[in-house]
C-alpha cells in the first residue's frame, strides 16, 4: 500500500523532479567548472614557481639564493669590520676647534696674538699659540692629552681656547 502511494506521488510529480534534478546538475555543473578554473590557475602558479620566473627550476633558484646569501653575509663581515676602523679613525679626527684672540704685551693692541685649541672626541689635540710683538711673532705648539697639556703650563688664553672648543664642539 505505501509503496503504491510512493510511485503515484511519483509520477504525479515526475516532471518537477526531473527539473529539480536538471537544476541540480546545472549547480553542480557550475561549481565543477569554478573549481576547475581555480586548479587551472593554481596550476599555472605552481608549474612557473617550479620553473622559476627565467625559465630555470626551483632548485637552481634555491641554490643561487643560498650562494648569494653566503656571499651577502662575508660582505656584511667585511663592512662591519670597515666600519669599526672607520668609526675607530673618527674618534681620532678633530672634532672641537676654540680660538681666543688677545693683547700678549700692554703696549701693542688690535689683539694679534692668538692661542688655537684643535682637539678630538677625547680632548686630545694641541694649542698652537701665536705670541705678536712689536718686531717679532713666535709660534708655539703644546700638545694636550684629555685636555690637558702634560709637559707644558698652560695660559689662561689656551685654558680659554680649551673650554671654548668644549662648548662649541665643532
Amino acid at each position: 500500500m505505501f509503496l503504491q502511494q510512493f510511485t503515484t506521488l511519483l509520477l504525479e510529480n515526475l516532471p518537477y523532479i526531473f527539473l529539480g534534478v536538471i537544476i541540480l546538475l546545472f549547480i553542480v555543473l557550475l561549481v565543477f567548472i569554478k573549481i576547475n578554473m581555480n586548479l587551472s590557475r593554481l596550476a599555472n602558479k605552481y608549474e612557473t614557481l617550479i620553473k622559476g620566473a627565467n625559465g630555470g627550476n626551483l632548485d637552481d633558484a634555491l641554490i643561487q639564493n643560498i650562494k648569494d646569501i653566503s656571499l651577502i653575509r662575508d660582505n656584511l663581515i667585511t663592512l662591519s669590520s670597515r666600519i669599526g676602523k672607520l668609526e675607530d679613525f673618527e674618534r681620532m679626527t678633530i672634532k672641537k676647534v676654540g680660538i681666543v684672540k688677545f693683547d700678549a704685551f700692554d703696549d701693542i693692541s688690535g689683539k694679534m696674538s692668538f692661542a688655537l685649541a684643535i682637539l678630538n672626541e677625547r680632548q686630545d689635540g694641541f694649542i698652537l699659540s701665536n705670541i705678536c710683538g712689536r718686531s717679532d711673532s713666535r709660534v708655539y705648539v703644546k700638545p694636550l692629552v684629555a685636555g690637558q697639556s702634560p709637559n707644558n703650563n698652560l695660559t689662561n688664553e689656551e685654558k680659554m681656547a680649551i673650554g671654548q672648543a668644549e662648548i662649541l664642539k665643532n
